[in-house]
């Protein structure tokens, strides 16, 4: 494994073999146990010819590297087991398995036709950073009473000697800030904010870094107990409270207890409960905190003046009305003081004061809800009634003509509106007997028309309050856009 090519690039070499040369050395790091490790040494010649690489470590030659290709290790001690000389690259000396005695000066000595030329390369076997193992390191999980002192430890071990950084996990399990360097890491009169997840991480810049996570968990009694209600001081009789006790504690609060006037009266569970104030009075609340650190935490007091609910609302009823007709619809309350009342059009938002509400001559748009609300001291109440306006079958567009192209789909709705909805009728021309009846649905629908589906069709709608008719000609022809034009031919009819 190769972790840097420490490499240097030789130009315009002197074309005298008695030329002098500073010989250059170079740094190159590798990883200790790395199965290959490459050294490569480049160049270039001007007007020169290669005779020879040759590969030393200190002043022992490993092998060469003639000009011709052919490549030899010598077989001094294992040098042919754990060197290798490149036959692809002009001068790379290869490593097997690396160990620690491969730190040492490598020399390349390049041999022309004109000169010598050497370079080194100075090997640094390093190490990646690892975890020393123990009891104690690195620490796991700590739970400590807050004030006293905790000592974490993260013992790493690499080449050259890893730098260890304590920071403290985010929410998106990243780290933060650096809290700490160095090992072990000394917490004196730990803090209730010291609470949450670190991480060590040692790094030599070998390699990757190597880190761990702990949770640090400082416990404390109740404090800061805090009771508070959804209201103000003031209430009616009737109404119902949210009373909340809140704390800080770690371990979290396993009991709330809330008294009225010093008498427990609710455990609050997770420190929630409601209650209906019923009687009128004065009442003083307050709120305790228990957690398994064996020590109380108690809220102030909350002064509560329940005063007697005045105001209620009488359901409404809902109204049907036909169209034109005069609609009068009564509110009636009570409570004390007598309250404010108003009706609301819920769908436009028109405001109509006092207890009835009068539409005269009522149309369809004004049909929908009506909010009817009531108001005083003690409290708001309000009901709805729903006026539904009726009107027989309308035809909101006079008879039409559709074109379309042999082929192409067509769909013909009816433009008849009703309320109740009337019942729609097809039939194939101008008649509306039982023969000619097509379907019952609201649109008529053909997927691929044909010549032959041209022609007139009738829609007959129907309701409780009246029916119309509305005749459509389907015209089929081979052009290829659609158009609309008016043709009346309608027929109304009265009631049946």
């Amino acid at each position: 494994m190769l972790l840097s090519h420490g490499s240097f690039l030789l130009h315009n070499v002197a074309r005298c073999k008695q030329a002098t040369h500073q010989v250059r050395t170079t740094i190159q790091q590798v990883i200790n146990g790395s199965s290959e490790a490459h050294l490569t040494w480049n160049f270039t010649f001007s007007g020169e010819i290669l005779d020879r690489v040759t590969f030393l470590i200190g002043n022992v030659r490993i092998g060469k590297k003639r000009s011709s290709g052919l490549v030899s290790v010598d077989p001094t001690a294992n040098f042919q087991e754990h060197f290798d000389i490149s036959r692809s690259d002009p001068a790379t000396l290869i490593i097997y398995n690396v160990t620690e005695a491969d730190e040492a000066v490598f020399s390349c000595s390049v041999e022309t036709n004109i000169k010598e030329w050497t370079d080194n390369i100075k090997v640094q076997v390093v190490a990646e950073t690892s975890f020393t193992s123990s009891p104690s390191s690195p620490s796991g999980d700590q739970t400590v009473d807050e004030g006293s002192s905790l000592t974490l430890f993260c013992d790493a071990t690499g080449k050259p000697t890893p730098n260890v950084t304590w920071t403290r996990v985010l929410k998106n399990d990243t780290s933060g800030d650096a809290v700490f360097f160095g090992n072990p890491w000394v917490i004196v009169n730990i803090s209730r904010t010291n609470t949450g997840t670190y991480r060590c991480t040692a790094y030599n810049g070998i390699g990757n870094p190597v880190s761990h996570s702990l949770y640090v968990n400082v416990t404390y009694k109740p404090d800061d107990v805090h009771l508070t209600a959804n209201t103000t001081n003031k209430v009616c009789a009737g109404i119902i409270i949210n009373f909340t006790c809140s704390a800080e504690a770690n371990p979290a609060v396993h009991t709330y207890l809330l008294y009225e006037n010093d008498t427990v009266i609710y455990n609050m569970g997770l420190g929630t409960v409601i209650k209906t104030m019923e009687n009128a009075g004065q009442f003083v609340f307050r709120c305790e905190a228990n957690n398994s650190v064996q020590d109380t935490g108690r809220s102030s007091d909350t002064y509560l003046t329940v005063l007697a609910r005045a105001a209620t609302v009488k359901q409404a009823e809902n109204k049907i009305a036909g169209e034109g007709t005069d609609v009068e619809v009564h509110c009636n309350v009570t409570g004390i003081p007598d309250p404010t009342v108003i009706w609301r059009n819920v769908k436009t938002g028109e405001i109509i004061e006092g207890n009835l509400l009068k539409i005269t001559s009522i149309s369809r748009a004004q049909a929908g809800e009506y909010k009817c609300t009531a108001n005083n001291t003690c409290g708001v109440d309000s009901t709805m009634v729903n006026i539904d306006v009726q009107y027989p079958p309308t035809i909101t567009s006079e008879g039409y003509t559709i074109d379309v192209s042999e082929g192409d789909s067509a769909s013909i709705s009816c433009p008849v509106l009703g309320n109740p909805h009337p019942t729609i009728s097809w039939y194939n021309g101008n008649e509306t007997s039982p023969s000619t009846m097509i379907n019952t649905n609201n649109t008529l629908e053909f997927p691929e028309t044909m010549l032959d589906d041209g022609g007139w069709y009738t829609c007959f709608a129907k309701s409780s309050l009246g029916n119309v008719t509305v005749t459509v000609q389907l015209r089929v022809e081979k052009s290829v856009q659609t158009t609309v034009t008016s043709l009346p031919k309608t027929t109304t009819k009265g009631k049946e």
